[in-house]
């Protein structure tokens, strides 16, 4: 069962790279921000607009892999 979910992972990661690094930077934004904001009370702009250059250099990168190819 788990290694059925995995392999469809697996497929749509190579299937749709781009919608893959999209939402992982989603999910990760969501869980980062909660995290903060409950120890903190309050959002950094910073941290958000990290994770965007990360995921920016991501597609990025993405882009270059499918152009050699």
């Amino acid at each position: 069962m788990f290694t059925d979910l995995v392999d469809k992972v697996k497929f749509f990661n190579e299937k749709y790279p781009y919608q893959t690094t999209i939402i992982i930077f989603i999910i990760a934004s969501l869980i980062g921000i909660t995290i903060q904001y409950l120890i903190d009370g309050r959002f950094i702009k910073p941290g958000f607009y990290t994770a965007s250059f990360i995921a920016l250099v991501r597609l990025i990168a993405i882009w270059n892999k499918k152009k050699r190819f």
